[in-house]
């Protein structure tokens, strides 16, 4: 007996016209269900309004830079339960700059993203604390570069081979092996 295989075509798909390809979906914004309400859009139209508090009728009092520093310094204690914040805020002091502009410097842009994004909170309490509410804050990132520290004995012992070269000379004459 020969083997025989009956192969089946489905001839309806064949006959049928090719469906066009999906289109891709933009990105759509979606809002919450039904009968939902969602304090993300509230909230966010709160801090554009605070932000944008008409601040031209206040007070812009002269400060010095001894004035500057105590209220950074008691506003900043005001961050203590977040110990990153505070440590930020009080690792540096703040410099006072031209026409109300305060500079303060940050070690990377980790910190500076903190404070900007607290700062909705921060500078209207170091403003009334000063009682100037013309102060502006520019944040400015002073990133040291990287030292690259010896870690393995063999890295320390070059480290240390390099500021004393009499090192090597008694590693081979004791005939010392620096690996571990």
């Amino acid at each position: 007996m020969s083997s025989q295989k009956i192969v089946l075509l489905n001839l309806s798909s064949i006959n049928e016209p090719a469906r066009p390809a999906l289109e891709k979906k933009e990105n759509i914004k979606r809002s919450p269900a039904h009968g939902t309400i969602s304090i993300k859009n509230h909230i966010s139209e709160k801090e554009k309004e605070k932000s944008e508090e008409d601040l031209s009728n206040k007070p812009s009092d002269e400060f010095s830079q001894e004035q500057l520093e105590n209220a950074w310094t008691v506003v900043s204690r005001n961050y203590e339960p977040d110990k990153n914040l505070h440590t930020t805020l009080s690792k540096h002091k703040p410099l006072k700059a031209e026409d109300f502009i305060v500079k303060f410097t940050v070690d990377n842009k980790i910190q500076k993203k903190e404070i900007e994004d607290r700062l909705i909170d921060f500078l209207p309490k170091f403003r009334a604390k000063l009682n100037n509410f013309k102060i502006q804050l520019n944040i400015l990132v002073n990133e040291q570069p990287t030292v690259d520290k010896p870690y393995t004995p063999q890295d320390k012992f070059n480290y240390m081979a390099e500021k004393n070269p009499a090192l090597r000379k008694l590693k081979d004459q004791l005939g010392l092996e620096i690996d571990f």
